[in-house]
């Protein structure tokens, strides 16, 4: 099984990004968990679409979502919502054509997040939740993970350094894995 893993965090030592490689750590045998960056992606732009060809950021992030068997997406919490690189990803994932069908209908997701705050990103997981919808995603309600105060969890090297938050990520990840098994 093979999960893609993209953070809405574009810093370096960004908590989300370093929840994304535990996360990956923590993934039960046999499922590859990828993690893309949203660097290279450009801001939306309807006349980037109409020009006839996305922009290769673009294509490739599509290319790696089709493929996918499922989507892991890490969330900071921004001003009580998502950021504006993991909203902008959604909306260049969310075009469709002719040639280019949907590649999110239907795909199984997870969304997750850590924070320094005292409550984690929960509300910016639930300002994400009409999107998620309408977009047609499959997010897995089995638990909710929102990391609060996640700076105290990891090094300065950006590794998960305690042992109860690795045991929640290995069942959380195994639980996942397994309602995705169990709806195909």
């Amino acid at each position: 099984m093979k999960i893609l893993a993209i953070s809405g965090s574009l810093r370096a030592a960004s908590l989300n990004t370093a929840l994304l490689r535990a996360m990956q750590a923590a993934a039960p045998a046999g499922v590859e968990v990828e993690i893309h960056s949203l660097h290279e992606l450009p801001f939306f732009n309807e006349d980037l679409e109409a020009a006839g060809a996305w922009p290769a950021a673009v294509q490739s992030l599509r290319g790696q979502v089709r493929q996918a068997d499922a989507l892991l997406v890490s969330t900071p919490e921004y001003n009580s919502g998502i950021p504006g690189v993991l909203k902008n990803a959604f909306d260049w994932l969310s075009r469709t054509n002719e040639q280019n069908p949907s590649v999110l209908m239907n795909k199984p997701m997870a969304l997750v997040g850590a924070t320094m705050g005292s409550f984690g990103t929960a509300i910016a997981q639930a300002s994400a939740l009409p999107m998620i919808r309408a977009l047609g995603l499959q997010l897995w309600a089995g638990q909710r993970l929102a990391l609060p105060q996640a700076h105290l969890l990891f090094n300065a090297q950006g590794e998960l350094i305690d042992e109860a938050t690795r045991t929640m990520l290995q069942l959380y990840m195994a639980g996942w894995v397994e309602s995705i098994k169990a709806s195909k």
